[in-house]
């Protein structure tokens, strides 16, 4: 019973190897970083002044990734998490996601349908 036990135990942590992780945000110098937050798997955590975010444990395997500022979701990915290869990942944030300025064109009088 104890050696079924032990192999359970032993396979599980296999299966399940978590790992402290680091994400950098990168290209984000145009955006407050009091409003950017990273969320890997429903867990959400706001950058530091240097970009970084730490994870405490991070299952091994792809996971999803979005880089949310303003609450509004600017990068959405999966990284491939491998804990024997590095703890060390970067996130590039692509200008073409920022919105400066917004038109709206309408006409001036609003018509019943």
């Amino acid at each position: 019973m104890k050696r079924i036990f032990f192999l359970i135990t032993a396979f599980s942590s296999l299966a399940l190897a978590a790992c402290p992780i680091t994400i950098a945000v990168k290209n984000i110098r145009n955006y407050n970083h009091d409003e950017v937050y990273v969320v890997i798997n429903g867990e959400k955590k706001k950058i530091s002044k240097q970009g970084t975010v730490d994870f405490a444990e991070v299952s091994d395997g792809l996971v999803k990734v979005s880089v949310m500022y303003q609450n509004k979701v600017i990068y959405n990915d999966t990284l491939d998490i491998d804990c024997q290869m590095g703890q060390k990942y970067e996130i590039a944030i692509s200008d073409a996601n920022r919105i400066d300025e917004v038109y709206i064109r309408g006409k001036k009088e609003a018509r019943e349908a």
